[in-house]
């Protein structure tokens, strides 16, 4: 016992449509945010955190390029990384673990 389908017609479409987005531009990181206290005070939060034992994973934003890196001291005017670099805390935009 086949039973045949009924058969569907469709009416052509002959028109062009514009309701589909070409380009989105966008950020990946989104440049509003809400914690306004300043570079001292977020490098001092970060190690004096009961998260940091001998170091801590950061996003550093300077005014040319974006680094990753493991922080593990301070002195009063850079930072020092696990990667044998120190980053002067003038040159800092902004930082936030990860």
């Amino acid at each position: 016992m086949n039973k045949k389908l009924p058969d569907i017609f469709a009416n052509p479409i002959e028109k062009n449509f514009h309701n589909t987005q070409d380009t989105y531009y966008g950020k990946l990181n989104d440049s509003s945010r809400t914690d306004h206290r300043s570079i001292e005070e977020k490098i001092n939060s970060i190690f004096a955190s009961k998260g940091f034992v001998y170091k801590s994973k950061v996003r550093i934003e300077l005014a040319k390029e974006t680094k990753i890196c493991t922080l593990v001291g301070k002195t009063d005017k850079t930072l020092l990384t696990m990667e044998n670099e120190t980053i002067l805390i003038s040159d800092i935009i902004d930082i936030e673990v990860i």
